[in-house]
Protein backbone atom coordinates (compact mmCIF):
# COMPACT_ATOMS: atom_id res chain seq x y z
CA UNK A 1 0.00 0.00 0.00
CA UNK A 2 1.33 3.43 -0.90
CA UNK A 3 0.21 6.71 0.44
CA UNK A 4 0.56 9.73 -1.79
CA UNK A 5 0.18 13.16 -0.32
CA UNK A 6 0.33 16.48 -2.04
CA UNK A 7 3.01 18.73 -0.61
CA UNK A 8 1.68 21.91 0.93
CA UNK A 9 3.42 24.20 -1.56
CA UNK A 10 2.76 22.14 -4.67
CA UNK A 11 1.00 24.23 -7.31
CA UNK A 12 -0.97 22.84 -10.25
CA UNK A 13 0.08 23.79 -13.77
CA UNK A 14 -3.16 25.72 -14.27
CA UNK A 15 -2.49 27.72 -11.12
CA UNK A 16 1.13 28.33 -12.20
CA UNK A 17 -0.08 29.59 -15.58
CA UNK A 18 -2.58 31.97 -13.94
CA UNK A 19 0.01 33.31 -11.48
CA UNK A 20 2.47 33.85 -14.33
CA UNK A 21 -0.12 35.74 -16.42
CA UNK A 22 -1.15 37.91 -13.47
CA UNK A 23 2.43 38.76 -12.51
CA UNK A 24 3.59 39.39 -16.08
CA UNK A 25 0.77 41.92 -16.50
CA UNK A 26 2.09 43.79 -13.45
CA UNK A 27 5.73 43.60 -14.59
CA UNK A 28 4.79 44.88 -18.06
CA UNK A 29 2.85 47.76 -16.47
CA UNK A 30 5.87 48.64 -14.31
CA UNK A 31 8.18 48.66 -17.35
CA UNK A 32 5.67 50.87 -19.20
CA UNK A 33 5.61 53.20 -16.19
CA UNK A 34 9.41 53.48 -16.38
CA UNK A 35 8.97 54.76 -19.95
CA UNK A 36 6.51 57.41 -18.79
CA UNK A 37 8.67 58.39 -15.82
CA UNK A 38 5.77 57.86 -13.43
CA UNK A 39 6.17 55.21 -10.75
CA UNK A 40 3.28 52.75 -10.63
CA UNK A 41 3.05 53.06 -6.83
CA UNK A 42 -0.07 50.95 -6.35
CA UNK A 43 1.72 47.69 -7.23
CA UNK A 44 4.31 48.12 -4.46
CA UNK A 45 3.39 47.10 -0.91
CA UNK A 46 3.01 50.21 1.23
CA UNK A 47 4.78 48.86 4.30
CA UNK A 48 7.64 49.80 6.61
CA UNK A 49 9.00 46.30 5.86
CA UNK A 50 9.34 46.88 2.10
CA UNK A 51 12.99 46.70 0.97
CA UNK A 52 14.56 47.30 -2.43
CA UNK A 53 18.25 46.95 -3.14
CA UNK A 54 20.36 48.69 -5.72
CA UNK A 55 24.15 48.44 -5.96
CA UNK A 56 25.52 49.57 -2.61
CA UNK A 57 22.18 50.48 -0.99
CA UNK A 58 19.16 48.94 0.70
CA UNK A 59 16.12 51.20 0.40
CA UNK A 60 12.80 51.52 2.19
CA UNK A 61 9.74 52.21 0.04
CA UNK A 62 10.01 55.95 0.69
CA UNK A 63 13.71 55.93 -0.25
CA UNK A 64 12.91 53.90 -3.38
CA UNK A 65 10.23 56.42 -4.41
CA UNK A 66 12.62 59.32 -3.76
CA UNK A 67 15.40 57.67 -5.79
CA UNK A 68 12.95 57.08 -8.63
CA UNK A 69 11.70 60.69 -8.51
CA UNK A 70 15.24 62.11 -8.45
CA UNK A 71 16.39 59.96 -11.37
CA UNK A 72 13.37 60.48 -13.62
CA UNK A 73 13.13 64.16 -12.71
CA UNK A 74 16.41 64.66 -14.56
CA UNK A 75 15.58 62.53 -17.60
CA UNK A 76 14.71 63.97 -20.99
CA UNK A 77 13.86 60.68 -22.74
CA UNK A 78 13.88 57.04 -21.74
CA UNK A 79 13.15 53.75 -23.40
CA UNK A 80 12.93 50.55 -21.36
CA UNK A 81 12.09 47.14 -22.70
CA UNK A 82 11.74 43.79 -20.96
CA UNK A 83 13.85 41.19 -22.74
CA UNK A 84 12.94 38.05 -20.84
CA UNK A 85 11.92 36.82 -17.43
CA UNK A 86 11.52 33.77 -15.25
CA UNK A 87 9.12 33.13 -12.41
CA UNK A 88 9.87 31.02 -9.34
CA UNK A 89 6.92 29.83 -7.27
CA UNK A 90 7.29 29.41 -3.51
CA UNK A 91 3.57 28.75 -3.11
CA UNK A 92 0.31 30.02 -4.55
CA UNK A 93 0.67 33.36 -2.73
CA UNK A 94 4.42 34.00 -3.03
CA UNK A 95 6.58 34.25 -6.14
CA UNK A 96 9.83 35.74 -7.39
CA UNK A 97 10.07 37.22 -10.88
CA UNK A 98 13.57 37.79 -12.27
CA UNK A 99 13.87 39.61 -15.56
CA UNK A 100 16.30 41.39 -17.84
CA UNK A 101 15.57 44.84 -19.17
CA UNK A 102 17.49 46.98 -21.60
CA UNK A 103 17.33 50.74 -21.47
CA UNK A 104 18.45 53.89 -23.23
CA UNK A 105 18.15 57.14 -21.31
CA UNK A 106 19.02 60.71 -22.16
CA UNK A 107 19.29 62.98 -19.15
CA UNK A 108 18.32 66.65 -19.22
CA UNK A 109 22.01 67.62 -19.23
CA UNK A 110 22.57 65.59 -22.43
CA UNK A 111 24.29 62.63 -20.73
CA UNK A 112 23.27 59.35 -22.34
CA UNK A 113 22.99 56.09 -20.42
CA UNK A 114 22.49 52.70 -22.00
CA UNK A 115 22.41 49.18 -20.64
CA UNK A 116 21.70 46.16 -22.86
CA UNK A 117 21.10 43.79 -19.94
CA UNK A 118 19.90 45.12 -16.60
CA UNK A 119 18.81 42.56 -13.99
CA UNK A 120 15.69 43.22 -11.92
CA UNK A 121 14.07 40.99 -9.31
CA UNK A 122 10.58 41.58 -7.94
CA UNK A 123 9.36 39.62 -4.93
CA UNK A 124 5.58 39.19 -5.09
CA UNK A 125 3.09 38.28 -2.38
CA UNK A 126 -0.63 37.90 -2.87
CA UNK A 127 -2.34 40.02 -0.23
CA UNK A 128 -6.14 40.08 0.02
CA UNK A 129 -6.35 38.59 -3.49
CA UNK A 130 -4.02 41.16 -5.08
CA UNK A 131 -0.40 40.62 -6.12
CA UNK A 132 1.95 43.20 -4.57
CA UNK A 133 5.67 43.75 -4.99
CA UNK A 134 6.99 43.37 -1.42
CA UNK A 135 10.66 43.84 -2.27
CA UNK A 136 13.15 43.75 -5.08
CA UNK A 137 16.62 44.25 -6.46
CA UNK A 138 18.29 45.91 -9.44
CA UNK A 139 21.82 45.54 -10.76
Amino acid sequence: MTCETKQKNEISQDERDKIKRDIEVIVNRVVESYNSGKLLSEVFLDSKDFRYSIPGKILTLEQFKEMYKNFYGGVKTQFYRKLNGELSYADSDFAIYIFITAFDVEKSDGEKLSNPGYLTTFIFKKINGTWKIVGGHES
